[in-house]
């Protein structure tokens, strides 16, 4: 069988608005990079932000990188470093990259805000 972008693009958005859990994040991917279709970052935001929701460590890794860079999205170092931290603390090695990238832009005070933040979303995930 050869690969068809076309169809899996089709197939991963059905999969993602029929609740498979690691969808939402794949689809984003495939419209955030074009495969199977055009290009549609902005669009991406939404389905990585559902696997966000979804507490899927991919998506929290791209909103990370999405908000780092103010791709399609607003820039927002604080709440970059609050994705990345919660990817990065569940061993995401790109999203421990983008964390040392970030770093030096990311002032005390955002990063303290972030981890508390971080700390308590962890928490709570882990009493469930």
């Amino acid at each position: 069988m050869e690969p068809d972008p076309v169809l899996a693009r089709k197939w991963m958005k059905l999969a993602a608005e029929n609740g498979d859990p690691d969808a939402p994040y794949y689809y984003g991917h495939f419209l955030e990079y074009g495969i199977g279709g055009p290009e549609d970052p902005a669009g991406a935001i939404a389905w990585y932000q559902k696997a966000v929701e979804l507490d899927d460590t991919n998506g929290f890794a791209a909103m990370g990188r999405m908000h780092y860079y103010g791709e399609y999205t607003t820039e927002d170092l604080e709440l970059a470093w609050y994705y990345l931290s919660i990817a990065a603390a569940r061993d995401h090695v790109e999203a421990k990259t983008w964390i040392e990238v970030a770093a030096p832009s990311v002032t005390y005070e955002q990063r303290t805000r972030a981890a508390a933040q971080v700390t308590k979303y962890l928490a709570e995930k882990g009493a469930q």
